[in-house]
């Protein structure tokens, strides 16, 4: 039983397609992507490369008009509220719809703010009262481009949440909405 939680705890790295078979680690060493587990780990740790300066991917983290453009997994939902006061100790919220109707709630506070680099935040499911984990954002400019090093940390084993996928959906609808205001 153990190995099927070390085996749920697995980290994994999302490489952009601009990125090829080599990706950066949060450390900086460049390594071939692999899955991470390591006993009591419950992380999900995705790094990912947008074609979109630092500057708007941070936008999109920060500004409620934009959250309210990508946040939530289901491609075929939508956001009903988002606010945000992005300062350490500000609170945020975010409410989504599944295309199904079903609406989830995402809530906490930001305790690091280094604008267009570093975003450190809780996080807080409605549904999922007495868990709290921990969302850490880092923004590195790689050419015209952002290397993102995303960490959910503390998610817990018992959560019914997929964070892995969801944040892997999530990040391919942040995606489209970065190249959509870069075309304009």
């Amino acid at each position: 039983m153990r190995g099927l939680f070390m085996a749920m705890a697995i980290s994994i790295m999302v490489i952009g397609s601009a990125m090829g078979a080599d990706e950066m680690h949060p450390d900086g060493d460049s390594t071939t992507a692999k899955s991470i587990a390591s006993e009591g780990r419950d992380v999900a740790t995705i790094v990912r490369h947008f074609d979109s300066a630092p500057m708007a991917v941070w936008r999109a983290w920060t500004e409620s008009e934009q959250m309210r453009r990508w946040f939530g997994s289901d491609p075929q939902g939508t956001v009903i509220a988002a606010s945000a006061d992005v300062r350490p100790g500000g609170n945020y919220s975010v409410t989504f719809a599944d295309g199904d109707g079903t609406q989830h709630t995402a809530s906490g506070k930001y305790l690091e703010v280094e604008p267009y680099s570093r975003l450190v935040f809780s996080w807080h499911w409605k549904s999922e009262a007495g868990v709290t984990s921990m969302v850490t954002v880092l923004l590195k400019p790689d050419g015209k481009g952002t290397i993102m090093h995303f960490q959910h940390a503390g998610i817990g084993y018992g959560s019914s949440h997929n964070f892995e996928k969801g944040w892997q959906d999530t990040f391919d609808k942040l995606e489209r909405v970065l190249v959509a205001r870069d075309s304009r």
